[in-house]
């Protein structure tokens, strides 16, 4: 059997994580594209930032009060994330490198996002 050549090709539920995800977002990209007939490529583009800009900040609030102990420092919060990234699903689906940052700041940069890909 041929390995595959990118983990976002590896298999999930009988697709691959690549197919999953656009199988899940199509509608989604549909509407997308959609509105960028009407609207406009930036003006579509600029809306979904900001819609999904203010989700990224609701669902980071939820999880910090989901937490059974609190997070009282930036490296809890470190801690927290990195937990997240390493989540198998999470692995599969984007690559991202931790920064160098000075002492109150942490850093990182995403290499690889399937869901840019997909989208």
């Amino acid at each position: 059997m041929d390995t595959p050549k990118h983990k976002f090709d590896e298999p999930i539920e009988g697709l691959t994580y690549r197919q999953f995800l656009t199988e899940v977002y199509r509608g989604r990209i549909t509407l997308i594209r959609e509105l960028e007939g009407i609207l406009g490529k930036k003006r579509t583009h600029d809306i979904i930032e900001r819609y999904s800009t203010q989700q990224s900040i609701e669902g980071c609030k939820s999880l910090v009060e989901s937490q059974e102990q609190s997070l009282d420092s930036l490296e809890d919060v470190v801690a927290l994330f990195k937990q997240l990234k390493e989540a198998p699903f999470a692995q599969k689906t984007q690559t991202d490198v931790y920064l160098e940052s000075e002492p109150g700041k942490f850093q990182f940069c995403t290499e690889e996002c399937l869901y840019a890909d997909v989208f």
